[in-house]
């Protein structure tokens, strides 16, 4: 399915970045992954969370604020 391949896709980019990067990268869902278990005291569940990290997380360097807002969505949706 197209959900499957997205997924496969989202993977392969993630297994490209250095080392550094993922090891980073793993620590900090683990921290969002520990905020959206509390999503009852602080009201940040996983949606707010990727609102609020997707486009700090997903974006490419030469990205200026109107294709960083047109993207949005789909940063929020890999984070």
């Amino acid at each position: 399915s197209n959900v499957d391949a997205k997924k496969g896709y989202t993977r392969h980019l993630v297994r490209s970045i250095p080392k550094l990067n993922r090891v980073t990268l793993k620590y900090l869902i683990q921290f969002l992954r520990k905020v959206d278990a509390h999503k009852g005291e602080n009201n940040m569940a996983i949606h707010n969370l990727a609102t609020v990290f997707g486009p700090n997380l997903v974006r490419s360097k030469n990205e200026t604020m109107f294709s960083m807002a047109a993207a949005t969505a789909q940063a929020n949706s890999v984070v």
